[in-house]
């Protein structure tokens, strides 16, 4: 090969790695497929040019023996592993994305190139932000926040999105209050914050909010800004004092289609939902236990063993309640006393129950229908069929089940018990709620539809395209109510000439979380939790898991100590250590600290600890070298900034192996390097 033709195949590698590289860019925040392709490719075409040019440009970094020693540990573990083949499988996924560090350097020796590959970064996730925004309002018209205490999922599952949100934030903070430029182009970067601080909020995930503060404070800590910290404590002060907890009940008097408030109880724990009974009613108060009201007044509070999420008066001496684990407790009634019984679980994780027909019908997202019919717990049936199901309807003749993957079911009952499916259907738009007694009630986003059920047979009845988003339903002496996800309440019955009627009543200022209907009175209750105070609520449902997934690794990582028990999923081995009423499964820790341990022991675990020490030692390492250099030292706070945020996230998620947010962990380490080997000061180059 001629120097000439060698020359125009390094220029044409060059291209093609810059060009790798920018696709790389682009889809950090939107496509894993695409970014993976855009990786592998500038690898590849890196490896071609050394092989062409026998330029090594690949620079060593200080971590060589600290991935050595985590890859060592990474074997170890997968030949011990309960799971060698996952184990394998997971150990390649992580060596193979290191490389990303080494890629980065070697592709690009620029100062510009540097400057403009970060620009690509963040101008692309800056319009992935405006995408999930976009999609975030529609989730906010429809009160799925409420609903979900989730944004949407776009591109990542939301929690992911929020962590690499965060990492913008964190970095444009970091430009704006370290970099000396010009008025315009700080309220560029200040409406760019903005932006970017918005889409955060829109994904109304904790982890990432949280990461993102404790990355702002580091950026203020490390660059030494310190008047910085008075406006950001006023700031945060302020959030705290405005996100205050809200807990209510109100009572409505309901005749002839009109609705008067009748009461407003302001509770002192969460008031989730009521059961009237005859001449009193009894508030399920979350925390505050089960307490029982009449004339307005509160009489008798049984405290339970854990909070209590709702009860249901399974016959006239017996009342069921359920725990905020999952667990189903007997309250026995005497002399208007109520005692504990026994208390039973349903295989799986509920969803929801219902007590109908002299039956306790509980729907197990995992695990299908069980029901039971007694309340000793010795009489169940159980259907795992309807496993995935998690809406449900019932009636005296029918059931309506409504699944995770958009499919509907009808089944006829025979001893009340789901016996012969007579309808199957996937509607065209998802189901927002299902009511069915006598005729079947479906409401999605654009209608909501009755049908008629007879002899086996579907019939439409009607439908009305102004009323959406019915999800929530109750029927006493033969009155319907429904209210959907605006907090519009409505009556439904059928006119003399059989035609469907909805009638409004009412526009509520809130999300119910519970609507009942009794004697003509409708109870609504609604509790608030601020988001930023649950991060603190030892019952918040994601707290409460991230506990028990806790204690049952730690409980792993005692009989596995050393090397652990593999790189792989730990739902298996979940399932046998963790407490009975722990229902929620899943494969990993979520924590950083406690996966390691239980996957690669103690031996890796100080490992990791070693090689996340040193990766933030390089970070402050590099922006002291360069903190007198125009946009490189904002750059390198920022990074820095970033991987504390990341080791604080991942306190209450396993982001330590996601794939997206470490092939972000490893792109800033290897930027942050090419800055510093470009731009060091001389006496660091000697």
């Amino acid at each position: 090969m001629t120097k000439e033709s060698k020359l125009k195949n390094i220029i044409l590698l060059d291209r093609l790695i810059f060009g790798s590289l920018v696709l790389f860019l682009l889809t950090l925040t939107n496509s894993i497929f695409l970014n993976q392709l855009g990786y592998y490719a500038a690898l590849i075409f890196a490896v071609i040019r050394y092989a062409v040019s026998r330029e090594n440009k690949f620079k060593k970094t200080g971590l060589e023996l600290f991935f050595i020693a985590f890859i060592v540990s990474e074997i170890i573990s997968t030949a011990l592993s309960l799971n060698f083949p996952l184990a394998f499988n997971n150990f390649l996924k992580r060596i193979l994305l290191i490389p990303i560090v080494y890629t980065i350097i070697a592709a690009t020796d620029d100062e510009s190139k540097l400057k403009l590959e970060f620009k690509i970064f963040i101008g692309a996730a800056i319009f992935s932000m405006g995408i999930y925004l976009f999609n975030a309002y529609k989730h906010y018209i429809y009160n799925l926040y409420s609903l979900e205490s989730s944004g949407p999922s776009v591109f990542q599952y939301p929690i992911t999105t929020s962590e690499i949100m965060s990492f913008v934030v964190i970095y444009l903070f970091a430009f704006l209050i370290n970099e000396r430029t010009t008025l315009k182009y700080r309220i560029l970067n200040l409406v760019l914050l903005g932006i970017a601080a918005l889409a955060l909020f829109s994904t109304y995930k904790r982890t990432g909010w949280l990461g993102a503060a404790v990355g702002i404070l580091m950026v203020v800590v490390i660059g030494r800004k310190w008047k910085i910290l008075i406006p950001l404590a006023v700031g945060l002060t302020a959030v705290l004092f405005l996100s205050n907890n809200k807990s209510i009940l109100q009572i409505y008097d309901f005749d002839q289609n009109t609705l008067k408030l009748n009461q407003t109880i302001s509770t002192n724990g969460r008031a989730s939902d009521v059961m009237p009974d005859s001449n009193s009613f009894y508030l399920s108060d979350f925390n505050n236990g089960l307490v029982k009201y009449s004339s307005g007044n509160s009489l008798i509070k049984l405290s339970l063993p854990a909070p209590v999420i709702s009860a249901a008066k399974w016959n006239d001496t017996t009342l069921i309640a359920n725990l905020i684990d999952t667990r189903f407790i007997v309250l026995n009634k005497n002399d208007e006393k109520l005692a504990l019984g026994n208390e039973f679980i349903s295989p799986g994780q509920t969803n929801s129950y219902l007590v109908t027909n002299g039956l306790l019908y509980v729907l197990d997202s995992d695990s299908g229908l069980t029901v039971f019919k007694t309340p000793d717990k010795k009489n169940a049936v159980r259907f795992p069929e309807l496993g995935r199901f998690h809406k449900m309807s019932i009636d005296s003749h029918y059931a309506a089940f409504y699944s995770l993957e958009n499919k509907l079911r009808i089944y006829k009952l025979e001893n009340n018990l789901p016996a012969k499916l007579i309808y199957e259907t996937t509607p065209k738009f998802t189901l927002t709620g299902i009511h069915l007694d006598r005729a079947l009630i479906l409401s999605d986003e654009k209608s909501t539809s009755v049908y008629e059920i007879d002899n086996n047979l579907l019939r439409f009845a009607g439908r009305n395209n102004q009323l959406r988003n019915l999800f929530k339903f109750s029927k006493d002496k033969g009155k319907l109510v429904a209210v959907d996800l605006t907090g519009q309440v409505v009556s439904i019955d059928t006119t003399a000439d059989d035609q469907i009627r909805f009638t409004s009543l009412t526009k509520l200022d809130y999300l119910p979380g519970s609507l009942n209907l009794k004697n003509s009175k409708l109870y609504f209750t609604y509790s608030k939790v601020s988001r930023l105070n649950s991060i603190f609520d030892i019952y918040n449902p994601s707290n409460f898991n991230r506990f028990a997934f806790w204690r049952a690794g730690l409980k792993i990582f005692r009989d596995y100590p050393i090397f652990g028990v593999g790189d792989i999923d730990l739902a298996f081995l979940y399932i046998q250590y963790k407490n009975e009423y722990d229902k929620e499964i899943q494969g990993h820790m979520h924590n950083n600290f406690v996966h390691v341990l239980v996957t690669l022991g103690a031996f890796g675990f100080i490992i990791m600890c070693a090689l996340l020490m040193k990766i933030f030692l390089i970070h402050l390492k590099i922006y002291k070298a360069l903190k007198d250099k125009q946009f490189a030292s904002s750059f390198a706070l920022g990074s820095a900034a970033c991987f504390v945020a990341f080791i604080v996230s991942g306190l209450t998620e396993l982001n330590l192996f996601d794939h997206e947010i470490i092939t972000l962990i490893w792109f800033m380490l290897g930027l942050n390097l090419a800055f510093y080997f470009k731009m060091k000061p001389a006496e660091e180059k000697s």
